[in-house]
């Protein structure tokens, strides 16, 4: 039961939308109401993960979200050039160092990796 002293303001905004709110997808007033269908709520995904609600909007964020996917693909592309570089070579020792710099190379891009998907993960606590 609703205070006539402190409820009115509530009391007649669900009385206009008793009159009016036919048309929102969903209300309450003060007789009717209006519940959104299963069927909408499940047509539209929900995103709740870090990424869409605060890496894509954050400009900081973003962009460093972008360098380190950038700095992911360079390394990935150093590694397959040093490592042709270490099959081309002939002397062993540019072997070594070329195969020994595509590892690190390698080792860089998971990092990279790593550092991405901290941007990307959804929010829970641990």
């Amino acid at each position: 039961m609703p205070l006539k002293t402190s409820d009115t303001l509530v009391i007649e905004f669900r009385k206009w939308l008793d009159q009016f709110g036919s048309s929102l997808p969903f209300y309450q007033g003060y007789s009717t109401w209006k519940n959104v269908e299963n069927s909408e709520l499940n047509s539209k995904p929900i995103l709740l993960d870090r990424f869409s609600r605060h890496t894509l909007i954050c400009s900081s964020c973003n962009r460093a979200y972008q360098v380190t996917n950038r700095v992911k693909q360079g390394c990935i592309g150093v590694a397959i050039a040093l490592a042709a570089v270490a099959i081309l070579a002939d002397d062993y020792k540019i072997r070594i160092a070329a195969i020994s710099l595509s590892l690190a190379a390698v080792a860089m891009s998971a990092m990279a990796q790593k550092l991405k998907t901290q941007f990307e993960r959804s929010y829970t606590r641990h």
